[in-house]
């Protein structure tokens, strides 16, 4: 029984709690809990996600305190949560070139964490930290060395793809294709270029897909032209020639000027049972000039060839 006058026991205070006292909007504070190794995982999840949300506009602030060495181990871990709060942290963190150079040691890792095995929502962060990344420094030699091109093309490649990963994935390899490290790789794997092309009808990835596909069209030795005409991308992107959006069917008609260069694409183009038709209709109809300029640029390229100049040849301007 309670002695009278006996004070009732106050609650103890968690000092890693992040939620509580005066501090819980400091970055400064949630750091502490974060580098403390007595703080329990519950703990450090919370400051996780609160640094997610008070970090943006202060990213300065967080790269002053040392956020990237702090948080750099978790980076480490097995997947968890831990892990996938990391990644999002990261993901609010970076907004410049200077802050993105600082993550590029860590590019090795964050590729291993977009493998097929990995738990979806950790590679789709994984995913969109690395497009991140590249978005502000381009195809820097993390991104081109060792196993990460493989890795990278394995990853989108792979059949258990989400909509929201390949996004990232799509954006990710667009801005690395200009190097042959990771051209190369693309090209040669069969199961990407199949996704890549049934990528098309995906309203949410058509336009990433027109992006990715014209960069490895742009491949000087051309060989990026044949395999995406070996996978049937033709009748991929056909529809798209007579989309009501301008801006569809001006992407449609610049990959299939892309893709007539090598007279493969020429005679493939020319001995298509519509395609011909569509791009003269194109030509004396579109209310487009950019369209009609571009599909008369597509009709040359393709009357080069002799199969061309036969079927197209007499379509003028």
């Amino acid at each position: 029984m309670e002695q009278a006058g006996t004070a009732p026991e106050q609650k103890q205070w968690d000092p890693f709690e992040p939620t509580l006292g005066l501090r819980h909007r400091e970055i400064s504070h949630m750091l502490e809990i974060l580098s403390n190794p007595q703080a329990p995982k519950s703990s450090k999840i919370k400051a996780l996600q609160l640094l997610t949300e008070v970090i943006p506009g202060r990213q300065h602030e967080a790269d002053m305190l040392g956020i990237f060495d702090i948080l750099r181990p978790f980076l480490m871990q097995n997947p968890n949560g831990l892990l996938l709060n990391a990644l999002v942290v990261f993901n609010s963190l970076i907004n410049t070139k200077d802050l993105a150079v600082k993550l590029l040691e860590d590019v090795p890792r964050i590729v291993e964490l977009v493998h097929p095995d990995i738990e979806k929502p950790i590679r789709t962060e994984a995913a969109r930290l690395l497009r991140s990344v590249a978005e502000y420094v381009g195809p820097e030699v993390p991104f081109q060395s060792g196993s990460v091109p493989s890795q990278l093309v394995a990853a989108v490649a792979s059949r258990d793809c989400d909509t929201d990963f390949l996004l990232e994935g799509f954006r990710l390899l667009s801005r690395l294709t200009n190097k042959q490290n990771i051209r190369v790789p693309l090209i040669d794997n069969s199961d990407f270029l199949l996704a890549l092309v049934r990528s098309f009808s995906n309203i949410k990835l058509r336009e990433s897909a027109f992006i990715l596909a014209s960069n490895i069209a742009m491949d000087p030795s051309h060989r990026g032209k044949i395999a995406l005409l070996n996978a049937e991308i033709l009748p991929a992107i056909q529809p798209y020639l007579t989309s009501e959006d301008e801006s569809v069917r001006l992407s449609a008609l610049s990959l299939l000027c892309l893709l007539a260069v090598p007279k493969d694409g020429k005679q493939m183009i020319a001995t298509d049972p519509n395609m011909p038709e569509v791009i003269s209709n194109i030509i004396s109809k579109d209310t487009s000039e950019e369209c009609k300029k571009a599909a008369n640029e597509l009709r040359l390229l393709v009357t080069e060839h002799p199969i061309g100049k036969a079927i197209m040849g007499g379509y003028e301007n």
